[in-house]
């Protein structure tokens, strides 16, 4: 069995008429997936080796274009991209300091978007991405509009009620190395003829935040909003004005909800929903997807598979599942 308590698959176009899809996946890395945390699963079904075939199926048959993985084992790191890499992406796994075992990686269909650099942060992994040479929206030789990039940010923060504070200014700095790398690639400009406008931009990944956190509400506030409270005020001088320049992003599920339910939870015990997809305003989100079988799964039941692709253009899906027979990701 896949031991991941959620994953989203969402598609959103950029720039003019481009589209791309991302899938955003916590695996639950080895280190942590042992039967003393999780005495219900079997030893086969914590065994890497076993999860990893299943993870490399699961993310074969979503074949999303951008792929944000966290809870990587560094260790394991290599083994996992060769499969990955043999259906078709290209990756990088985010730099870690002081022997870190786990991190982020993100990969690209390499003949659909080109990474083109990346910057590790703390908690989190920017990858900027252009079109592919000969993709159908790339554009012909010398066309400017070619070098439209899509900005991607893939985030595991700090876990815990306790470290809300760490969140917020983790995510402050993010949102400050984006605005500056956007500045420097002219990615406002490209958007619009105000300086200040968003770059198209996703931020993915496993906030362990609930959707009423402060760092949520950061997120989602357009800046002077009453709504950003204890958040903004915990942003000081150039990180607040940089974060401000971005906001407010859209979480693509609460913006674009599925028509027939039910609401975004997660099956397992508390349903705490801890994973989203931010997107700017150069990002639209069209449709947003959850399951049609119940969340609510027999324990041993095999997980429901999510492939949407919409092909249509400016096409968007998202779903989420889980195999509630699993483990469940922590508040680490």
């Amino acid at each position: 069995m896949i031991l991941a308590s959620f994953f989203f698959v969402a598609a959103s176009s950029f720039g003019l008429g481009r589209q791309a899809s991302l899938v955003t996946w916590n695996l639950l890395a080895p280190t942590y997936a042992t039967q003393t945390k999780f005495p219900w699963a079997s030893k086969q079904a914590l065994s890497w080796s076993h999860r990893r075939q299943l993870i490399v199926q699961q993310l074969a048959a979503i074949d999303a274009d951008v792929v944000c993985l966290q809870e990587v084992e560094v260790a394991l790191w290599d083994e996992l991209y060769a499969q990955l890499h043999g259906l078709g992406y290209d990756g990088v796994l985010q730099e870690t300091r002081n022997g870190h075992p786990v991190a982020c990686a993100t990969l690209f269909k390499r003949d659909q978007l080109v990474c083109v650099r990346t910057e590790s942060r703390s908690r989190a992994m920017i990858a900027v991405a252009e079109m592919a040479p000969g993709h159908a929206s790339a554009g012909a030789a010398g066309d400017t509009q070619r070098r439209q990039l899509l900005y991607v940010a893939n985030v595991h923060l700090e876990a815990g009620p306790q470290k809300e504070q760490q969140r917020l200014l983790q995510l402050g700095s993010l949102l400050k190395r984006l605005r500056m790398q956007a500045e420097a690639d002219d990615a406002s400009d490209a958007c619009a003829s105000s300086p200040a406008a968003a770059p198209p931009l996703v931020i993915a990944g496993d906030f362990n935040c609930e959707p009423h956190s402060a760092a949520h509400a950061m997120l989602s506030a357009r800046p002077g909003d009453g709504a950003l409270g204890s958040g903004a005020a915990s942003l000081k001088g150039a990180v607040a004005a940089a974060a401000a320049s971005l906001l407010p992003l859209r979480d693509a599920y609460a913006s674009c909800p599925p028509p027939w339910g039910p609401a975004l939870r997660s099956s397992f015990r508390n349903g705490r929903v801890l994973d989203y997809i931010f997107t700017s305003s150069a990002v639209e989100v069209r449709r947003a997807a959850l399951p049609l079988t119940p969340l609510a799964l027999p324990r041993r039941r095999p997980p429901t598979p999510v492939a949407l692709h919409l092909k249509g253009p400016l096409a968007c899906a998202a779903g989420a599942t889980h195999d509630a027979g699993q483990p469940h990701r922590r508040l680490r």
